[in-house]
């Protein structure tokens, strides 16, 4: 918005700005399009920041413009699964039925193979596991739920992290859908009127006013449907570690008390999980449901 210079030297430059300013800032992953400018640039300016991830949204459309999708709907809907896999062998089979399938054009294949393969862990769900419920978007079009929802005291991060995402209400709105506007205006714009309204946003979430976060509503999900578990899924191996089996599968997944851990796929969301809950609630007696309000008169 201040640049119109996309090259790496002037991403770089306004990220160790934005570094310098806040030193206490760690970013742990980054989302974007498809860009290697702003790839390189973030890894010179936070080297320790080992994930970096393309936008599920962006890698997409990428690869809907080399075909009709109109003309191949299942190559199309088959790629758009394929993306998704969380399991490795999933996805090197579902690769080998595209490589493989004689109505897939040779072109599709040997771009997919050429320009997004080697990029795999950038972009595949299957390289993006074991993320917090806030770190787990595949969008850098939802950053806005990661702010909203967090509790960041440093102002001058929220309001980089809200111009990321808010950036077409910015253009659109605060700044009437005009191009070019002077530098003078523009910064008047944001200090004085934008960056106030980010601010009031940001308390009312604190508050509670604009309803629960993320993490608030995973865990009152949890908290609901925990008590379903009948006391028959849960196997004691010993005082600390238990078998909690799914209630919709086979599966069989460990409980760990002793650091209250459970190695279930959605316990690194908001480190908490129905299997912890449900051995809580049938071993403990505790009523883990969300409650209704109660109001009590004047």
């Amino acid at each position: 918005m201040l640049s119109s210079n996309g090259m790496q030297v002037t991403i770089e430059y306004f990220l160790n700005l934005i570094k310098s300013q806040n030193p206490e800032i760690s970013p742990s992953i980054f989302m974007m399009d498809r860009d290697h400018a702003q790839v390189n640039a973030i890894h010179a300016a936070f080297p320790q920041c080992q994930r970096v991830f393309y936008c599920w949204w962006h890698v997409l459309q990428a690869i809907h413009t080399h075909f009709n999708t109109k003309e191949f709907p299942k190559l199309w809907s088959l790629i758009q699964d394929w993306v998704r896999l969380i399991d490795d062998d999933k996805f090197n089979i579902y690769w080998k039925q595209i490589q493989g399938d004689p109505d897939v054009p040779k072109s599709v294949a040997e771009y997919i193979a050429r320009e997004w393969l080697p990029h795999k862990e950038m972009w595949s769900a299957a390289s993006c596991q074991n993320c917090t419920i806030f770190e787990e978007g595949d969008t850098n079009m939802l950053l806005e739920a990661y702010v909203m929802s967090s509790h960041i005291s440093n102002l001058i991060y929220l309001f980089i992290m809200f111009f990321i995402s808010y950036h077409h209400v910015l253009k659109s709105i605060w700044l009437e859908g005009k191009r070019n506007r002077r530098v003078d205006h523009l910064i008047h714009t944001l200090v004085i009127q934008y960056l106030p309204h980010l601010e009031i946003r940001h308390k009312r979430q604190e508050r509670g006013m604009e309803g629960a976060d993320l993490a608030e509503m995973r865990r009152r999900q949890i908290l609901t449907h925990a008590p379903e578990t009948p006391l028959e899924n849960i196997r004691k191996n010993d005082d600390l570690h238990f078998d909690v089996q799914s209630s919709n599968s086979n599966k069989i997944y460990k409980v760990n008390l002793g650091t209250t851990s459970c190695a279930c796929s959605d316990f690194p969301h908001i480190c908490m999980c129905k299997h912890i809950v449900a051995f809580v609630h049938l071993f403990f007696g505790a009523d883990l449901r969300p409650q209704a309000l109660v109001f009590f008169g004047a």
